[in-house]
């Protein structure tokens, strides 16, 4: 009869744990122990089974200790886990034989792809942030690292320059927009040959291009947009056999210190507005021409004044060349 009730306590699916040791048993010495330590171990087992790692076993002898070490295992390798889960993936565990391999395995595995997704990632953000014809910032990369250097207090002192390739539209127009697309890529091609890699250049939209040259005072810049302009009229773009000359309009402005009171973004804003007015004069006093300085005053949050020439305009305002023109 005591095997028997031993045999239930370990197979029984289910048990009364009140009903005990049956009195006829309970003169059977140490079997009330015996059955102790069985209903112990089992209310253990049970407990690992459903994932509960807080049961506190009070049975000793082999079987309890090794199920409490294997409980103390489960315990360190969830606490692991979460550490894993939270981007630690330096941690390896070397207690649970096979399975610590394949739980190294994994973890290795879950390293390098995390290390490649956010490689990719990295470069589809960076992309996402260029032209693809130029190579150039697009107009978000460019807002993105311009409010970036003058949020450093790098981008005082510094020269912006906006440039517009003439007549663009007819280039398209006759040759065709391939042939626009060489013209695009050879024009920035140039001017990137000819300015410093630090320089921020960008394609802001269609054939307008825009510079920001940090800490180039507007003594230098305005020099260096004579520069461009000049190498670009000296090209020879050839396409399908064809040689193509072209000119560029460029206006100049210089960046001072952010305005008091005035945002970051509001300033940059500001200084494409200033560069942008410069180069439409450019545009309407007869192309191929630079037009500045324009120096932005400090303690104004707008800029109204017109920009000062290096050469006198020809005719009025007008209206605005297109942008493919």
């Amino acid at each position: 009869m005591a095997i028997e009730h031993i045999d239930r306590l370990l197979n029984a699916p289910t048990l009364n744990e009140e009903d005990g040791l049956p009195e006829e048993l309970s003169r059977i010495a140490r079997l009330e122990d015996v059955h102790k330590l069985i209903l112990g171990i089992r209310k253990m087992v049970q407990s690992l089974s459903s994932g509960n790692l807080d049961y506190i076993c009070k049975e000793r002898g082999f079987i309890a200790g090794s199920l409490k070490a294997f409980q103390s295992n489960l315990r360190h390798l969830t606490w692991q886990a979460g550490r894993i889960a939270s981007g630690e993936y330096n941690h390896r565990i070397n207690f649970m034989g096979e399975f610590s391999v394949a739980f190294n395995k994994m973890i290795e595995q879950l390293d390098k792809t995390i290390n490649s997704l956010t490689s990719l990632s990295e470069q589809y953000k960076d992309l996402s942030y260029h032209d693809p014809l130029t190579g150039y910032y697009n107009r978000a990369g460019f807002m993105k690292h311009a409010l970036n250097v003058l949020e450093s207090g790098s981008g005082r002192h510094s020269s912006m320059i906006m440039a517009d390739i003439d007549h663009f539209k007819q280039i398209n127009d006759s040759h065709g927009h391939l042939c626009g697309d060489e013209v695009l890529k050879a024009f920035s091609g140039r001017l990137k040959s000819l300015l410093r890699s630090q320089e921020l250049c960008c394609r802001y939209g269609g054939e307008e291009f825009i510079i920001f040259m940090p800490t180039t005072p507007i003594e230098t810049g305005m020099p260096i947009a004579n520069r461009l302009r000049a190498a670009v009229e000296a090209m020879n773009i050839n396409f399908e056999g064809q040689s193509l000359k072209i000119t560029a309009s460029f206006g100049v402005i210089g960046v001072e210190e952010i305005p008091e009171g005035v945002s970051t973004e509001d300033f940059l804003i500001s200084c494409i507005g200033l560069v942008d007015a410069n180069l439409y004069e450019a545009k309407n006093s007869g192309r191929n021409r630079v037009i500045g300085p324009s120096v932005i005053p400090q303690r104004h949050s707008s800029v109204s004044s017109p920009a000062a020439k290096d050469e006198p305009a020809e005719g009025g305002r007008g209206r605005r060349a297109s942008p493919r023109e």
